[in-house]
């Protein structure tokens, strides 16, 4: 009977959302794709001012489209630390105390992915700030260094694969960090997610046995 439980609580954490997020990530690919193109054809029949100008406004609009990327992606890992917080809490209700790891999502944002070369950070970790970015920069002042405590993590994380203040191009530092290296390969970002999520479901299925 346990082990039957304890089997359903595991399918529920690793049941598989991604075909979603995959679907959203290419459709923004594919949009982010064509403002690239937009700017490769200015360059060919405009003059250099309107070059500029342009240049500029699709730049910000691949920014947008990486950064509503970044946010979709935190829908996902949002949904997976949920259940695992769930599971947590209800195997505590059977006096069983999980170690995998303590639950706290920035334990989990660690947990069973790989770093991103050069840094200290794991993938999935720089996926969540990087939606944090977007999201918020906006509110923070021109010096990152004078963001309030609830900011300064994230201005850590994304700094250290070359976001900075002045940049236009910050999304696309994050996204070139996690070994994506064009803007419509942004669906590969799903691809880092679910392997993170199987590989914490597979933790805890192998605690449970």
């Amino acid at each position: 009977m346990r082990l039957n439980r304890y089997t359903s609580y595991i399918r529920y954490i690793g049941q598989d959302d991604s075909e979603t997020l995959e679907n959203i990530l290419r459709t923004l690919g594919k949009a982010a794709l064509h403002a690239e193109q937009r700017i490769a054809n200015v360059s060919k029949t405009h003059d250099d001012e309107d070059i500029t100008e342009v240049v500029a406004e699709e730049t910000m609009f691949i920014e947008d489209i990486l950064g509503c990327a970044y946010v979709a992606a935190q829908s996902y890992i949002t949904r997976v630390t949920s259940r695992i917080r769930w599971l947590h809490t209800r195997l505590e209700h059977d006096g069983h105390c999980l170690t995998t790891t303590n639950c706290k999502k920035s334990a989990l944002l660690k947990a069973h992915n790989d770093t991103v070369l050069g840094t200290c950070y794991n993938q999935v970790e720089v996926i969540n700030a990087f939606a944090n970015y977007y999201k918020h920069h906006e509110q923070w002042p021109t010096k990152w260094d004078n963001a309030d405590n609830k900011s300064k993590q994230t201005v850590a994380v994304i700094r250290e694969v070359g976001a900075a203040e002045n940049s236009s191009d910050n999304c696309r530092e994050g996204l070139t960090a996690l070994g994506i290296d064009h803007v419509f390969d942004v669906y590969k970002m799903a691809n880092i997610l679910v392997q993170w999520h199987a590989n914490l479901t597979d933790a805890y299925k192998n605690e449970l046995k």
